[in-house]
């Protein structure tokens, strides 16, 4: 298990269900954190390949192990990945907002939120949007 995935475990096991938009942020400091595989890795969990031993001539295919923060702490509306991100480093740094997409209902979160690059699922597959650099949207650019 990932440091970053025991944070997100802690934080979701602290404070519980919420009434409001639950969003965790994350500083990955791990020089071998390599950003969207790990994060999907740590969100979704880690992929395996799955082929059958009964029906060797099904094709194998690329799944997801249930080791993810992802349904199991379902209460997280969404999690801010930052990586590279120091006040001196903020034009250079790399964040994505993952929207939890097993939500039953979508959280209501600040509109400015949607301004970073952020990513959301639907019917298993993640879409990515651009977003605006960080830098940017503090006024350090």
């Amino acid at each position: 298990m990932l440091p970053v995935q025991k944070v997100l475990q802690a934080k979701a096991r602290k404070y519980g269900q919420l009434h409001l938009p639950y969003v965790v942020a994350i500083k990955a400091r791990d020089i071998f954190y390599n950003g969207r595989d790990n994060d999907m890795d740590v969100l979704f969990g880690k992929q395996q390949l799955l082929y059958s031993l009964e029906n060797p001539d099904l094709p194998s295919q690329m799944v997801r192990k249930p080791d993810g923060i992802w349904p199991q702490y379902s209460q997280i509306d969404a999690v801010l990945m930052c990586q590279r991100i120091d006040i001196w480093n903020v034009q250079n740094a790399s964040v994505c907002l993952y929207l939890n997409p097993y939500k039953s209902s979508a959280p209501i979160l600040p509109d400015v939120l949607f301004r970073l690059p952020h990513a959301k699922g639907c019917d298993g597959i993640i879409q990515w949007f651009e977003g605006e650099n960080v830098a940017k949207l503090v006024g350090l650019s």
